[in-house]
Order: C-alpha cells, then structure tokens, then sequence
C-alpha cells in the first residue's frame, strides 16, 4: 500500500470515529431538553450544584448556556449532582449519587439515569433502577412523560 492510500485510509477512519464520537454525544435541543429534566428531580438541586460534562467542548458550551443557574464545568462527574457522559463506562466512574444523562443505550444497561432523543421527536428514558441506585426520585407528573426502562 502506498504511503497515500495509508494516509487516505487513516483518514477515512478518523473522520468516522469522529462521526461515532459526535453521535454519543448530545445535541443542543437534548441538553436544553435535560436541564428542564434535572428540575424534576427529588432530592432537588441545590442553587449553584455542581454538572459535570464529560466529552466535548461543544457539548460544554450546550450545557453551559442551557444550565445557566448551576456550575457546569468538564470533570469527570465526581462529586457533582449530575453529569452529562457517552457511555455506561463514564456514568460508571461518576459515581453511585450522580444524575447521569446520557445515551439510550447508557439507560438500558442501568448506568443513567437518563436518556433524550431528539429525532425524530423528543423522547425521555428514565432507568428506574439507575435512578433508585442514585438515591433519587421524580415528580409523578414527569414521571407521565417519559418511558421507564
């Protein structure tokens, strides 16, 4: 193989392992959708409670915007109310008391405690048993909304 189909083949890989990585990740509308979700939540956040968002800057700066009245910072989710992962892997090393958000699959392995999809419409998961594990609980009327996994 020459050294520029190495290099084009690099890159194709790259360029998809980026697409996944953007795919894992939460959209804007999503982070918008889950900061209304956090106020849900019993025990409730406490003004200024830490949100961890462990990824992206662009997933960052959406929760930067969306969590105005919280400390949204990068960290891996220790010692914060909730925090915004990709993965069971990183919902897991948040820690047992956390509020992790993250994808569907996060959800049904029972690592997060939520899930949001935004396409085609806006839909909630809710783990009960990862939620019972962080010691929280949510409203009933939110509770209506979403679908219990």
């Amino acid at each position: 193989m020459t050294s520029a189909k190495k290099l084009l083949t690099a890159s194709l890989f790259a360029a998809v392992a980026a697409t996944q990585a953007a795919q894992a990740g939460m959209d804007a509308k999503a982070v918008q959708v889950a900061a209304r979700a956090i106020s849900f939540a019993k025990p409730a956040a406490p003004a200024g409670a830490k949100i961890a968002v462990v990824g992206s800057a662009a997933a960052l700066a959406d929760a930067q915007a969306a969590l105005s009245n919280y400390s949204v910072a990068a960290g891996d989710g220790s010692g914060a109310y909730a925090a915004f992962v990709s993965s069971a892997a990183e919902a897991k090393a948040a820690g047992a008391k956390v509020l992790t958000i993250g994808p569907l699959a996060c959800v049904e392995a029972g690592a997060c405690v939520l899930g949001i999809e935004t396409t085609p419409k806006v839909t909630i998961y809710l783990s009960n048993a990862a939620a019972a594990a962080a010691g929280l609980d949510f409203d009933p009327n939110f509770k209506l909304m979403v679908t219990a996994k």
